[in-house]
């Protein structure tokens, strides 16, 4: 069964049951309230989860300029901390595209 963490959206796999006010079984059907709150939430807490990721290694993080992921952030409509790290932009770019 996989369950999805509604505070950070990250989903993870398990043979056992996972009970908690902050899980969800993925594929059960939600409410509209809860779908649109979770996804006002998610994006915020995504910053949260990928700070601890390790940098990204690859010509494409090295080429793109943190005001560039910026702007591609913005015409995607992803909503973003204006502190956060290059490597925290960059996930979230890659997650819109």
């Amino acid at each position: 069964m996989k369950y999805r963490n509604v505070k950070t959206g990250m989903i993870i796999e398990s043979s056992s049951k996972i009970a908690g006010d902050n899980w969800e079984e993925v594929g059960v059907a939600k409410s509209v309230t809860t779908t649109v709150k979770m996804e006002e939430t998610v994006s915020q807490m995504e910053i949260v989860q990928k700070e601890s990721d390790k940098p990204s290694s690859g010509k494409e993080f090295d080429a793109i300029t943190v005001k560039e992921i910026k702007q591609e952030l913005d015409a995607f409509g992803i909503k973003y901390d204006k502190n956060a790290k290059k490597q925290v932009l960059f996930d979230l770019m890659m997650q819109g595209k």
